[in-house]
């Protein structure tokens, strides 16, 4: 019996989560990782932080040579308003 580990891309990973800056590394390593792409949305708490990790930590990395982002430091983006507008249903 051959067991092997293979990752596969699932495609586009959403990632919500609170005050929790660290999660923004933890999360982006994971999708880097597996070859997917995300979208991270924290609470208002932690966005500068998430925001300052994604500019200062994350970014460089991936556009690094030899990355395996390189090409598309874009893999991890984050949605950075502070305020977000809530819709409502017509009815």
């Amino acid at each position: 019996m051959l067991v092997e580990e293979r990752r596969r891309p699932v495609g586009v990973i959403g990632a919500n989560y609170e005050a929790r800056p660290n999660v923004t590394i933890d999360v982006a390593s994971q999708l880097i990782k597996s070859r997917n792409v995300g979208v991270l949305r924290t609470g208002g708490a932690a966005l500068r932080s998430a925001v300052a990790l994604l500019e200062l930590v994350i970014a460089p990395a991936l556009a690094m040579p030899g990355s395996m982002c390189a090409r598309c430091n874009w893999c991890v983006l984050p949605i950075a308003r502070e305020r977000r507008r809530w819709s409502r249903s017509p009815g």
